[in-house]
């Protein structure tokens, strides 16, 4: 609750309800981890619900309440297929592939009345991750990794209801518009990993 008209007065107040829900569930199958080959498979499921509803009360301690607001919705949908595979060239050596096949369903709900917008989207990706272990001796790990990674295309519902000129502004002012893009990512590190004065560094 936030005391709006920033007086002593309780005059002009506004109160948000908001609401979560998660549910996710994952399953996975693998090989004993002490082989020179090990692999995992695995599948993911993730259901993501938030809403948020702000009421506006006015006049002596709050006394009108206008008609309560339909809720702001964001909905988010993950389902997702992966696969890894490491293999030992040497005793010190390792090679590792992993592969996930993901769709991300975006669903956003916003506005009030004629204004009201729901907009939906899905994105689809497939993304690899290749690992090279290299220990030269028991304390010291070298390595090199390349992945690719994405952000699912996104939603202003609140914008959908807005005049052209209104969006046009928006957009020139602040770079926002309706429809997000997905983001991609190429992603290469390098680094070393290491313990030192019987690891405590």
């Amino acid at each position: 609750v936030i005391d709006a008209d920033l007086t002593a007065s309780p005059v002009y107040g506004i109160a948000t309800f908001q609401k979560f829900n998660d549910t996710s569930y994952e399953l996975r199958i693998s090989s004993p981890d002490d082989g020179r080959f090990r692999w995992l498979i695995g599948g993911y499921y993730y259901d993501g619900f938030f809403s948020s509803n702000a009421v506006y009360s006015f006049g002596p301690n709050f006394a009108v309440t206008p008609a309560k607001q339909t809720p702001d919705i964001a909905r988010s949908e993950n389902l997702a297929f992966y696969g890894s595979a490491t293999f030992n060239i040497l005793d010190n050596l390792s090679l590792s592939g992993e592969l996930r096949w993901q769709s991300d369903k975006v669903t956003n709900e916003g506005g009030q009345n004629a204004a009201r917008r729901v907009l939906s989207g899905t994105t689809k990706s497939i993304l690899p991750r290749v690992i090279i272990d290299w220990k030269p001796t028991q304390d010291v790990m070298a390595y090199a990794v390349f992945s690719q990674g994405s952000k699912p295309k996104q939603f202003n519902a609140n914008l959908a209801g807005l005049t052209d000129a209104q969006r046009d502004y928006i957009k020139a002012q602040y770079g926002a518009d309706v429809a997000l893009d997905e983001e991609t990512l190429d992603n290469f590190e390098f680094g070393v990993k290491s313990q030192w004065f019987d690891g405590r560094l």
